[in-house]
């Protein structure tokens, strides 16, 4: 018999707990303000907790941009 019996077993969220997988990406969006610009990229970071099957979206926030920016989606449950 082992001395540590703690060891042996851990439920999935003791040793999945800070574990997150980062994902870069973007989208595109049209632009209908301006004459000389046709679509914009904006860059995203997809966080996915892999503790609960938790998903967020964030986009990174700029000074002065003119452009809601921020949390598009906040930690939400994803269902299959």
């Amino acid at each position: 018999m082992p001395k540590d019996s703690s060891k042996l077993y851990q439920p999935d969220w003791v040793y999945l707990d800070r574990h997150v997988l980062r994902f870069y990406g973007y989208f595109k969006e049209s632009v209908v303000e301006r004459n000389g610009e046709n679509s914009r990229n904006r860059k995203v970071k997809l966080l996915f907790y892999l503790e609960d099957n938790s998903i967020s979206i964030n986009e990174e926030k700029f000074e002065n941009s003119g452009i809601p920016q921020g949390k598009f989606l906040k930690k939400e449950k994803y269902v299959k």
